[in-house]
């Protein structure tokens, strides 16, 4: 697949629309990492930085959506076009962010500390409950970067080391 990443001309628009019209883009790096959006360092002129995120299908390196065969009579997989029904959608809203940080917290993962946020916290978690969230946990972080290397994405031996921590967290799993 042939991708346009964004440039010099259409992030100056940005930082014009942002900023002002005084502000110019001295550097631009495209940073490493990002699979379902770009981002940006912009220096600027003045020696000021931003990081500009960037969500444009180009820059998107996840396949389309499925829909697990269960859901669909005809047993074929395909795009979900309900997004309460898409547990492989976009997230967005504070009812999945917190959601996603009571497992991810409960499974003993470090999570930035969001103050002031009372819904997140957790307490009186089951632990052969957050046992099977590790678990799940690490099976995921295996199996996207594995379907990251099905496509296009450049930065293959990052997501090859992110999936090869994971297989091995995965393999000493003891229940």
């Amino acid at each position: 697949m042939d991708r346009r990443f964004a440039d010099r001309k259409w992030l100056a628009a940005v930082v014009r629309d942002g900023l002002g019209t005084d502000r110019r883009i001295d550097e631009l790096t495209r940073l490493r990492g990002g699979t379902k959006k770009g981002v940006y360092r912009l220096g600027l002129d003045d020696r000021s930085t931003v990081v500009a995120y960037v969500w444009s299908p180009d820059e998107n390196y996840w396949p389309e959506r499925l829909r697990s065969a269960g859901d669909d009579p005809s047993g074929t997989a395909g795009r979900v076009d309900d997004p309460a029904r898409d547990v492989f959608g976009d997230a967005s809203g504070s009812e999945l962010f917190e959601a996603a940080d009571a497992v991810l917290v409960a499974a003993g993962v470090r999570t930035p500390e969001v103050r002031h946020y009372s819904p997140l916290a957790v307490d009186g978690l089951d632990e052969r409950r957050l046992r099977l969230y590790q678990l799940a946990q690490h099976l995921s972080l295996v199996a996207g970067p594995l379907r990251l290397l099905d496509g296009d994405f450049p930065d293959r031996d990052f997501m090859r080391g992110i999936a090869a921590h994971h297989a091995e967290r995965v393999l000493a799993f003891r229940p």
